[in-house]
């Protein structure tokens, strides 16, 4: 009898296991994406224009360009997982301040774009379709452009910087793998086996040949500072970490003036 129950606990156990593992499997993306649909135009001083962008799969990319100065650097910017590219005007801000043309994505599914994530190729293609844009439509020299990517965003931009002659990278509040955050807080789960996103920029970031910039908070309380360490440690000369303060969304704020002087310093350097 007490064999009997002792087996039913554990078929129930495993049932449960079996179950959490296939619910997990097939609703990644609402773990990972958190796009929004509501959009807010553009303040008219802001100076941007929006923009269609085709990728090489049919989807339409809506996206924000920003022409601040014909002989300045561009930056190619990748957003978080969250919200959409409205909410990012005071990154534009941070563009026109520091002197830069600079186009913003969102990714499919998000604002106004058109389809959905499904497979993490998807998105890598929308990053490239943001860079086929800044250097087919706008013209701009591969050796000026500049690729910039926040949390999500920074696996993007390591993933379509790789082996390309651009004038620098930007990653900021980014992870070292989605495997490896996975495993940190699913560590019950074979993550390895069941997930479909994978964000190795651990191996990625290797291959980047221009100078690259880390940024990353010690207070980071969705990606942990020593995500930002280890991707630095990865990367290769030259290189320079930039630590600030504050929260994953707020570190930018709470050190502003340092944020925006660093990275001047680093993209004025040469």
């Amino acid at each position: 009898m007490i064999k009997k129950i002792i087996l039913d606990i554990v078929i129930i156990i495993l049932s449960v296991y079996v179950f959490v593992i296939f619910y997990m499997f097939i609703n990644q993306e609402s773990y990972l994406f958190f796009s929004s649909k509501e959009y807010i135009v553009p303040p008219s001083n802001l100076g941007v224009e929006e923009v269609w962008l085709e990728t090489n799969d049919g989807e339409k990319l809506h996206a924000w360009w920003l022409e601040n100065k014909k002989d300045s650097k561009t930056v190619i910017f990748f957003h978080g997982n969250a919200g959409n590219i409205s909410d990012r005007v005071s990154q534009v801000e941070i563009f026109k301040k520091l002197n830069l043309n600079c186009l913003m994505v969102d990714y499919r599914g998000y604002g106004k774009s058109s389809g959905q994530i499904k497979k993490e190729k998807d998105i890598y293609l929308d990053g490239l379709a943001a860079w086929n844009y800044v250097i087919k439509e706008q013209g701009k020299q591969i050796k000026d452009i500049i690729i910039w990517g926040r949390s999500l965003g920074g696996a993007v931009a390591i993933d379509l910087a790789q082996e390309k002659d651009v004038f620098a990278v930007i990653v900021e509040s980014t992870f070292y793998s989605v495997i490896d955050m996975a495993k940190k807080h699913h560590w019950f789960l074979p993550v390895g086996l069941i997930a479909k996103y994978k964000f190795l920029s651990n191996d990625k970031i290797k291959n980047i040949k221009a100078q690259i910039m880390v940024v990353h908070s010690r207070d980071d309380e969705i990606i942990p500072f020593e995500q930002g360490e280890r991707l630095f440690y990865n990367a290769n000369e030259p290189k320079v970490f930039l630590e600030i303060a504050g929260g994953h969304n707020t570190g930018v704020f709470n050190s502003y003036d340092k944020y925006v002087e660093e990275i001047n310093k680093f993209l004025n350097k040469k």
